[in-house]
């Protein structure tokens, strides 16, 4: 999925893409909006590139929370179709550790996710246990460091 980041200086924000009816409530973005892929497992046509990695250790429990209320796509579908149904535990603590431990909540921090955070972090990028990767696609308007740093207002000041 795609997201959209829209904004004019000093407003930004994330829009999805895929909802419905989106425009019929909210004006129109005033400049060029820029697009960011979540990471992925593709390789075709190109693999991910993480152009943005946000640390996300001070907000990971409610991550698993959120993941965790949705119990059909969680514990259901999504482990039915990587063929790991039979793995989930039947209870609802032990399963809850199941889904903070595997791939679904906490994706292995890659070596070039490392060195994306060592650029927004500093010396921090070392301790970051949880992240989450973003690609700025060649589509629309491409941020500067300015820009991303208004859209991602939480990174610590260089």
């Amino acid at each position: 999925m795609a997201h959209t980041i829209a904004g004019s200086a000093g407003a930004g924000r994330v829009l999805h893409g895929d909802r419905a009816g989106f425009g019929d409530r909210h004006a129109a973005a005033q400049a060029e909006s820029g697009f960011i892929y979540y990471c992925d497992r593709f390789t075709r046509p190109q693999p991910f590139r993480a152009d943005i990695v946000v640390s996300i250790d001070d907000v990971f429990e409610k991550k698993v929370n959120m993941l965790d209320a949705h119990a059909s796509q969680f514990y259901e579908w999504l482990p039915w179709t990587e063929g790991q149904f039979e793995q989930v535990p039947k209870d609802p603590a032990e399963r809850r550790k199941w889904l903070a431990a595997g791939p679904l909540a906490s994706r292995k921090l890659q070596p070039e996710w490392r060195k994306a955070l060592q650029k927004r972090y500093g010396a921090q990028a070392g301790r970051i246990q949880h992240a989450e990767a973003f690609e700025i696609t060649e589509y629309g308007q491409q941020p500067s460091e300015e820009e991303i740093r208004r859209l991602f207002p939480f990174f610590p000041d260089r």
